[in-house]
C-alpha cells in the first residue's frame, strides 16, 4: 500500500529542491523564475501568502512534438537543425526566442497569519499553519506573452498542535500572462491557477478533536506574480 513521505523527508526534499534550483539558476537566468502567489484559504485555515522559485528543466521549440531526451547533450539550440524534434534541458541550450513547450520544477514555502482562528465553529484554535509545496509544472506558449498549463505535485502542511500532513495536488488549469516582452531584462507575468486536493481534511488532522470541520476533497484558486530573468 502507498504511504505518503514522512514530515522529514518531505522538508530534507523541499530544502534540497530549492538549493538546487538557486545553485543552478546563475547558469541558466532565462530558464530561472522567483514568485510570489496568494493561496485561498480551504474550508478552514487560510488564505496563505507564499514565495518560491521554479526552474524550466526540459523546452520544446515550435517544432517538437516528441518527449524525448536529446542524444547530444551539448548541442547549442541556436545552432541546432531545425527539423530535429527532441526536446532538450533549458539550461543547456540559449535559444533565440522562447520555447513553445516548458516542464518546471517549482517549489516555495506557504504560511497563514499567526493567531488567526482556524476553524469557524472554534475560537480558542488559532494556531498557525505553513506549508511546503513541490510541483511539476506543464507549459504551452499560446501567444508571445500567454502560457497555459497544468500541473501535479504535493504539499506538507505543519503548524501548530498537530502532526505534518501530505496531500496530492493537482493544478487542472493554469494561466501565465506577461506584462512585457521575453527579451526585457527582468519579465513580471500574473499567474492565475486553480489547486485541487482529491484527499480533504477533519479537524483531527490539526489537532482539534472540537471542530466539526470535515471535508471530502477542496478546490482553491490562486493568483500571484512570476519574476522571469
Amino acid at each position: 500500500m502507498f504511504q505518503m513521505p514522512n514530515e522529514r523527508l518531505i522538508r530534507t526534499t523541499g530544502a534540497m529542491v530549492l538549493l538546487g534550483l538557486l545553485f543552478l539558476t546563475p547558469g541558466r537566468a532565462e530558464a530561472a523564475d522567483g514568485w510570489l502567489d496568494w493561496l485561498d484559504g480551504w474550508s478552514g485555515p487560510g488564505p496563505f501568502v507564499g514565495a518560491g522559485v521554479s526552474l524550466e528543466v526540459l523546452c520544446w521549440r515550435e517544432d517538437d512534438n516528441a518527449p524525448r531526451i536529446p542524444e547530444d547533450p551539448d548541442q547549442n539550440a541556436d545552432n541546432a537543425d531545425p527539423n530535429d524534434t527532441n526536446p532538450t534541458f533549458c539550461f543547456e541550450q540559449r535559444l533565440k526566442k522562447p520555447a513553445k513547450h516548458t516542464l518546471s520544477a517549482r517549489a516555495g514555502w506557504y504560511f497563514w497569519k499567526t493567531r488567526e482562528q482556524r476553524f469557524s465553529d472554534e475560537p480558542k484554535d488559532t494556531g498557525t499553519v505553513k506549508i511546503v509545496r513541490l510541483e511539476w509544472q506543464y507549459a504551452l506558449r499560446v501567444h508571445r506573452l500567454v502560457e497555459i498549463g497544468a500541473g501535479i505535485g504535493l504539499m506538507n502542511i505543519y503548524g501548530d498542535g498537530f502532526d505534518s500532513i501530505q496531500r496530492l495536488i493537482i493544478s487542472p488549469l493554469t494561466a501565465s500572462i506577461a506584462f512585457s516582452e521575453e527579451m526585457s531584462p527582468v519579465q513580471v507575468r500574473l499567474r492565475l491557477s486553480g489547486v485541487y486536493m482529491p484527499t480533504g481534511f477533519v479537524g483531527e488532522d490539526f489537532g482539534n478533536q472540537v471542530t466539526h470541520y470535515e471535508t471530502k476533497s477542496e478546490f482553491v484558486p490562486s493568483i500571484g506574480l512570476e519574476f522571469r530573468f
